[in-house]
């Protein structure tokens, strides 16, 4: 049992809000003039949200800071509609775009946009480019790959889910493009959820043939 007095929702906001004020007079101090600007998004539902890094030094030492954790604007998801972003996180702390002394992100156009605008030098993030040496070694099994995550996107569907559940209490795990473990992670439940998929007759077009099955193991063994 906890040794802390109850308090009213109203009191724990207001406590909350004073937390975060003080938390991000800290951050403002901390980051002084120059810092780096480091983000990521990904999706959830029809939400795009994007995290928002300040990558800078204190006491000789690097620190990375969450700055915002929040959803895009709906709608457009370019270049201008991210620097916006920035330039409205930053103001929080007091500080502008401009110093930034570089920004660091995945290595796709939006992102090379975005550098280019304000005239930032863009560090590619270093699992980005893993991600891409793993993508160049997957090209030669993408067939059977795709072929897989049609299987899981259909398994995922409410009457094959619900069917596919009767027999496992696992779910199927579709492909993340921009993350490789997320192809590991497809296959990997595939093996153990095979039985079970080959139960669910609406999708059994999508199940991989022998050929492909023993390919798709081949490639489980060396990942």
């Amino acid at each position: 049992m906890s040794c802390l007095k109850p308090v009213s929702s109203k009191t724990l906001k207001v406590v909350m809000q004073k937390c975060a004020a003080n938390v991000g007079a800290v951050i403002e101090r901390e980051m002084g003039n120059m810092l780096g600007i480091m983000w990521d998004g990904w999706s959830h539902s029809t939400v795009q949200y994007i995290a928002i890094y300040a990558v800078y030094t204190v006491a000789g030492k690097r620190v990375e800071r969450l700055l915002s954790l929040s959803p895009i604007e709906d709608g457009s998801q370019d270049a201008e509609v991210h620097i916006k972003m920035f330039r409205c996180v930053l103001e929080l702390y007091n500080k502008v775009i401009t110093m930034g002394g570089f920004l660091v992100a995945d290595n796709c156009s939006t992102n090379q946009r975005i550098a280019t605008l304000p005239e930032l030098p863009l560090v590619c993030c270093a699992s980005h480019r893993y991600n891409l040496a793993i993508n160049r070694y997957l090209a030669a099994y993408e067939p059977e790959l795709t072929a897989q995550n049609q299987l899981m996107v259909k398994l995922r569907h409410c009457n094959n889910a619900a069917e596919l559940s009767k027999f496992t209490d696992l779910k199927p795990i579709k492909r993340n493009v921009t993350r490789w473990s997320s192809t590991f992670e497809m296959v990997r439940r595939y093996k153990r959820i095979r039985d079970s998929i080959r139960q669910v007759e609406a999708v059994d077009e999508f199940v991989p043939t022998g050929a492909a099955h023993k390919k798709l193991m081949s490639l489980l063994d060396h990942l």
